[in-house]
This record gives C-alpha cells, structure tokens and sequence, in this order.
C-alpha cells in the first residue's frame, strides 16, 4: 500500500513539476517592469552585432546563424533561464516561419479584440513611416496607450516587448541600409535591388511578428526564459529575413 501511495505521490508531483514549468506568456507575465521590457529591443540589437561580427553573414548557414544567437544569450543569462536557453533547438521552433504583415498574422491567430486593435495602430503607423526616427516617436506613442490601458485583458508586457524590439529593429536596419561597412549591408541590398520603398520596416516587422508569435504559442517555465527564447527566435528571423 505504501508502495502503490509512493507511486501515484511521484506522479502527481511530476504532474505538478512539468505545469509550474511549462506554461503560456499569460500565465507567467506577472508584474510589469517598463526598463526591462524596454531592454528586450536592446538586448535583440546587440545579439545581431553579435551575429554579424562572429560568422560570415553571407555564407553562414541558418544552423550557424541560430547556434550563434543561442551563444550569445547563454553569455547573458543566469541560472534557470540559461539552463532554458541552452536546449534551444532550431529543429523544434518556428523560426523559419516569418509573417510580412501585422493583418496576416491576425488572421492566422485570432488575438484577442484589445490586442488587435493596438496591432492593427501598429500596422498603420508601419504603412505611413519612412525612416526609423518616425517610427520610434510614433510606436512610443502607442506604448503609453498601452501603459496607460486599464482593460484587464490586455497582456501589456508581451505588447511591449513587440513595440520595444520593433523600435529597436527599425534602428539597427537603418544603420545597416546607411553603412556601406556594415556586414549585413551587401546581404540588405542584394535582397533590395529592384525594389521601392523604405525596406527597413520589413525587416523591423518580421523582427517584432517572430517574437510575438513564439510568446504567442510557446510554453515557458519563467518569464525570463519565454522573453530570452523568443528574443532569440526574432534576431534568427530578422537576420534571415529573406533567406
């Protein structure tokens, strides 16, 4: 009797073990800190420098590309969260996946109403912005509607973490478009060549889309791991934009 009591007491413990470990962005979110959702952009851009300035970002492989980025995170995590991050497997996510307008991935995902409507101010100011300093004042804009938002349903830091890193891309790109030095220039202008209009919001929203849709769909064991992770997939899927 002990025995059979033993037993089922370990199942449910590991039951217990795997749902505190595996859980959605909703679940985990908790309090919001505004300087590190902020960090997210940062942290994304120096990950890029990080990529570009360690592997050839011509020739490099995609498994190159995501094991480079995997790199660099492990460098600045601690603990649980670098435990996390070192599992990482290109084979197992969606970070081949990109998603070229805010409208498409809505249709796809079927947010919830108070997030399309920010996604959607979103997609409108991407339409109308035609260099990144623009983009920047108006995307703050929406953050402080968004801060300032009392509807409960509202998952502001997930909203913010795609608004900080959206910010943040758009500035990297725009170096990247105006330093003929930059390594991943001559891989941006091949890309562009024949084409019109300003490219640097692509690549900004492909950035910013990889990074929702992983919080959107993963399973996480702390918010820390679920930001790191999907900050990882974005930088993966705006380096490779049009691989």
């Amino acid at each position: 009797m002990k025995k059979v009591l033993l037993i089922v007491s370990v199942f449910i413990l590991n039951i217990l073990i795997y749902s505190a470990c595996s859980k959605s962005i909703e679940e985990i979110s908790g309090d919001l800190n505004f300087e590190e959702i902020d960090d997210i952009g940062r942290v994304h851009n120096q990950a890029l420098d990080y990529l570009s300035n360690n592997v050839d970002v011509n020739t490099a492989s995609k498994e190159i590309y995501f094991n480079t980025i995997k790199e660099y995170l492990m460098t600045i995590s601690l603990g649980n969260t670098k435990d996390e991050i070192s599992k990482m497997d290109l084979n197992t996510c969606n970070c081949d996946k990109k998603y070229y307008s805010i409208e498409t991935w809505i249709t796809e995902n079927k947010p919830k109403l108070i997030e399309e409507k920010y996604l959607l101010r979103y997609s409108k100011v991407l339409q109308k912005a035609d260099n990144s300093n623009t983009l920047w004042d108006e995307v703050k804009k929406i953050e402080t509607d968004i801060i300032n938002d009392s509807d409960r349903n509202l998952n502001k830091s997930k909203l913010l973490g795609f608004s900080s890193i959206l910010r943040n891309s758009s500035i990297y790109w725009q170096n990247v478009y105006e330093d003929e030095k930059h390594p991943f220039h001559l891989k941006m202008m091949s890309h562009q060549a024949n084409k019109s209009g300003w490219p640097i919001d692509t690549y900004a929203l492909i950035d910013a889309l990889s990074y929702y849709d992983c919080l959107e769909h993963g399973q996480f064991g702390s918010y820390d791991t679920a930001t790191s992770t999907c900050l990882g997939q974005a930088t993966y899927s705006s380096a490779r934009a049009f691989n």
